[in-house]
């Protein structure tokens, strides 16, 4: 009962958002309000968001939003638990404080939450209603303050408060916004708040791939933002190096593109390798497809159970 309520609520907030939307944009809210939206639409038009120039908030930037002068205590707070997380922003206005759980065997923090479809209704109804996100352990003692300050604010009324309180989404980017040009993040990458989860999934694949066992890495991924496709887990847990790369390499391939050279720009980033941290991959898109299916394969033998030979006839 307590999921179906969660999931209701969400769906409640999801279309009250929409119905605001069609009222702000019809007019039916004022004349300011529409122009508003108008002004809005034209910018977004003019500057259009791609998800491949997107930055990942990494741990050290999220240190640096933290060191924000007169930041409040709840975005302080909301900046560590979806940097530790991975969880999405919408998710995290519903963490209450009994889905907060310290995991002694882990030595970490897990968090459930109700799952996010995305309109993937389908595939939803086969899985469970709740994600549980594990958290990274270097935020353990932060997390424990911000439960600290939500059982503060338990009453009768109210004995199961959000930890999200008085929490904006859009003051939220505001901050982001401001690190970015006083800590002078790279302007070739795009800063926003979903930053942080693609900045938690590439800070868990570092972390734990660090051994070799790119089995266990996935996993890691997966505990942070729960995506059950392969390339969804290794778009997520690229380092802004990698972004960076590859926003430059589409760049060029898009100038010999348009100059009638395709071919040019294939052979000269086919040959490009990329020095990670945790491996060297090269980045042409007929590579990219190779490592993928090398990385499946990885994974179906991994996780195939060995085979038993049979039992010996001879007496």
């Amino acid at each position: 009962m307590m999921h179906a309520g969660n999931r209701n609520a969400q769906s409640l907030e999801t279309e009250g958002a929409a119905i605001r939307f069609y009222l702000a944009c019809t007019g039916q809210l004022g004349i300011e309000k529409r122009i508003e939206m108008l002004r809005k639409a034209v910018q977004r038009y003019q500057t259009p968001t791609d998800d491949s120039k997107r930055g990942a908030i990494m741990y050290k930037q999220v240190k640096q939003l933290l060191r924000l002068p007169k930041l409040p205590v709840e975005y302080r707070d909301a900046f560590v638990i979806l940097a530790a997380s991975g969880m999405r922003a919408c998710q995290y206005k519903q963490l209450k404080l009994d889905q907060v759980r310290y995991c002694k065997g882990e030595d970490c923090w897990v968090l459930t939450v109700p799952r996010c479809s995305k309109g993937r209704s389908s595939a939803a109804r086969k899985r469970s209603p709740v994600e549980e996100h594990v958290c990274h352990p270097d935020w353990n003692k932060q997390i424990q303050t911000a439960k600290e300050r939500a059982e503060k604010r338990v009453t009768s009324r109210n004995p199961n408060p959000v930890l999200a309180h008085r929490w904006k989404q859009h003051v939220t980017r505001a901050y982001i916004k401001e690190a970015a040009k006083i800590f002078e993040w790279s302007p070739e990458l795009e800063w926003v708040l979903h930053g942080q989860r693609h900045g938690a999934a590439a800070e868990a694949f570092l972390r734990y791939s660090k051994d070799g066992d790119a089995v266990r890495a996935f996993k890691e991924v997966y505990n942070r933002t729960h995506h059950v496709n392969l390339q969804m887990i290794l778009d997520y847990a690229k380092t802004n190096e990698d972004r960076l790369f590859l926003v430059r390499a589409q760049q060029a391939a898009r100038k010999y593109q348009t100059a009638g050279l395709e071919t040019m720009a294939l052979k000269l980033f086919e040959g490009e390798t990329l020095k990670r941290t945790r491996k060297e991959l090269k980045v042409a898109s007929k590579v990219d497809e190779k490592q993928r299916a090398a990385f499946k394969t990885m994974i179906e033998k991994k996780l195939r159970p060995p085979r038993r030979r049979p039992p010996s006839l001879r007496v």
